[in-house]
């Protein structure tokens, strides 16, 4: 079920990567329609646990269901440097309470050494997202 209503041909137990990938391009397929736009987001990628394709939908659907965006798209009108103020629910601290949550649901469905590695990642995507850096490659890198 997604938005309150539910997708058809979505595998509510998916058995292996397969059925999994499938459910994740419905989605996908599902939030393009609503016309949210996630570049570069694969369902293999999801499927595969890549976090950085992870913490872009997240900040996707931060931007998206933001109200000050919802409220200069219905005025027509785009903000000027002498208009913009701090928002506290900004799409990076949406974002932040997203992925902690995703951290979260994780750590509790996965091993302790598992979750440690991925709490770890979650914050290192959270933190170069709050620098502002630019991508890095989507290729996993070599831990330290």
């Amino acid at each position: 079920m997604a938005a309150g209503e539910t997708l058809d041909g979505v595998h509510v137990a998916p058995q292996n990567k397969e059925e999994s990938g499938r459910n994740v391009e419905q989605v996908l397929q599902f939030i393009s329609s609503r016309r949210i736009h996630m570049p570069h987001i694969s369902a293999r990628d999801i499927v595969d646990g890549n976090l950085k394709s992870v913490m872009r939908i997240i900040l996707a659907l931060a931007a998206h269901f933001k109200p000050s965006a919802n409220h200069r798209a219905g005025s027509g009108r785009s903000l000027t440097r002498g208009s913009v103020c701090h928002n506290p629910l900004s799409p990076v601290a949406l974002a932040q309470g997203a992925a902690a949550a995703l951290a979260s649901a994780r750590l509790d469905a996965s091993q302790p050494t598992r979750a440690t590695r991925l709490q770890s990642g979650v914050r290192a995507l959270v933190k170069q997202y709050e620098k502002g850096t630019p991508d890095e490659p989507d290729s996993p890198q070599p831990s330290r």
